[in-house]
C-alpha cells in the first residue's frame, strides 16, 4: 500500500514541525547551558574572593599573635626590671637606716674628753 499525496504532505509537515521543535529545544537548552556556565564562573570568582579574604584573615591573625607574644615578653622584662629596682630600693633604705643609726649613736655619745 502506497501513501497518498495528502498523507505524504501531512508527513512532510509533521517532519518540519518536529525538526523546528527540536531546533527550539536545542536553542533553549543551549541558552540554559550558557546561563549555567555564567553562574559557575560567578561562583568560582566568589569562591576565589573568599579564599583571598581567608588568607588575609590568617595573615592578620598571625600578626596579632606575634604582637601578643612580643607584648608578653615585654611585660616579663618590665616585671624583672621592677623586681630589680625594688631590690635596689630596699638595699638603699637599709643603708640609709644603718647610716641614721650610726649618726644617732655618734651624736648621743659624749665627746671623748668631756666630763659632766
Amino acid at each position: 500500500m502506497q501513501p497518498t499525496v495528502g498523507s505524504q504532505a501531512r508527513l512532510k509537515r509533521l517532519t518540519w514541525l518536529l525538526s523546528l521543535l527540536l531546533a527550539l529545544v536545542i536553542a533553549v537548552g543551549g541558552l540554559y547551558v550558557v546561563r549555567l556556565a555564567d553562574e559557575v564562573r560567578a561562583g568560582a570568582a566568589a569562591l576565589e574572593a573568599v579564599r583571598r579574604e581567608l588568607a588575609d584573615a590568617r595573615r592578620a591573625a598571625e600578626a596579632a599573635d606575634t604582637v601578643v607574644r612580643e607584648a608578653g615578653a615585654q611585660a616579663q622584662a618590665a616585671a624583672a626590671a621592677r623586681d630589680e629596682i625594688e631590690a635596689k630600693l630596699k638595699a638603699a633604705e637599709a643603708a640609709r637606716a644603718e647610716a641614721e643609726a650610726k649618726l644617732k649613736s655618734a651624736t648621743e655619745k659624749p665627746p671623748a674628753g668631756a666630763q659632766e
